[in-house]
């Protein structure tokens, strides 16, 4: 579809996808604007106990927060909305935020495989008429069996600290990565091949 005539919103502060994004839209010469939801994530994760059922709850709140604010100022608009989650025997790993946390997460998935999902949720709005698309991807992380020594030199360089799971598979954390089963972009936050094939197909 062609976009240049449509408002395109990316409903995430996340650093990682609004690069990705950038990414994708500088091959089509588009742009975007970043607008983040107030959706209160710890009440839905509080609520929802099923890992997918969460990870695309959080998706599509988020983008149909953005997409209800700004629907009636647009006739051709198009939201697109993310959330990443690591999970290790379902126990959500999310952003460790200190080092200590980081120390401790790497430390339980060294040498171990666990699963990231990405919900992703799209609307499409075109003559005021919106469609709005939940999508889910899996991938499968297998860590290297990393000594005390190199966690500590990770943790040390405070990447991890605002990374899900406490590393980024983009960067250096694929340092300490063993083998990834599914999309690496996806488990940087957005499915960036799914997410061209939708818009550009």
């Amino acid at each position: 579809m062609n976009l240049e005539k449509y408002k395109i919103i990316l409903a995430s502060q996340s650093p990682s996808r609004k690069k990705l994004l950038n990414e994708v839209f500088s091959k089509y010469n588009l742009t975007f604007e970043i607008q983040v939801s107030d959706v209160n994530e710890d009440e839905l994760k509080s609520k929802i106990t099923n890992i997918t059922e969460l990870v695309q709850e959080l998706s599509y709140l988020k983008t149909v927060d953005i997409w209800n604010k700004n629907k009636d100022y647009y006739d051709n608009l198009v939201v697109i909305g993310a959330d990443t989650m690591a999970f290790l025997n379902n126990e959500f790993l999310g952003k460790p935020h200190t080092k200590e946390n980081a120390i401790d997460m790497l430390t339980k998935l060294n040498n171990k495989s666990h699963d990231v999902y990405t919900g992703m949720t799209i609307v499409i709005q075109t003559n005021k008429n919106a469609n709005i698309t939940k999508y889910l991807t899996k991938s499968v992380v297998t860590m290297k069996n990393n000594s005390d020594k190199d966690i500590l030199e990770y943790v040390n360089s405070e990447e991890p600290l605002n990374k899900a799971g406490g590393y980024a598979v983009r960067e250096n954390g694929m340092k300490y990565i063993k083998d990834v089963k599914g999309s690496i972009d996806s488990i940087a936050g957005l499915d960036t091949k799914l997410l061209e094939t939708i818009l550009f197909k």
